[in-house]
């Protein structure tokens, strides 16, 4: 994982009370899986499938009651996903802005 995003994550949110990690993999080649298995998150593998059906499976898989989407090459605060829980009852939609750390 060249990025290194997940790991720090990872480390964040797995403080957070009853959040689960779910990982719908469409065939990644970083070492990400492995590494998501190792930390206790639930993987499922679906090569070669859309990012609309992954989310979708994803979502399916949740027992949770507050869904954040989120891409493993972008990077989030634990205060961040606190916040969201904090005030579930208040949001009914979302997004975070972003800013990228490298020219691609």
């Amino acid at each position: 994982m060249a990025h290194g995003y997940f790991q720090k994550i990872h480390r964040e949110i797995s403080g957070i009370p009853n959040a689960e990690t779910i990982i719908v993999d469409g065939g990644s080649q970083d070492n990400t899986t492995p590494y998501a298995k190792e930390c206790g998150a639930k993987v499922i593998s679906l090569p070669k499938s859309t990012r609309g059906t992954r989310l979708h499976v994803g979502a399916q898989q949740s027992t949770g009651k507050l869904l954040l989407f989120h891409h493993p090459r972008t990077y989030i605060k634990k205060a961040d996903i606190v916040h969201l829980i904090t005030h579930k009852k208040t949001l009914t939609w979302g997004g975070f802005t972003h800013c990228f750390d490298q020219d691609t």
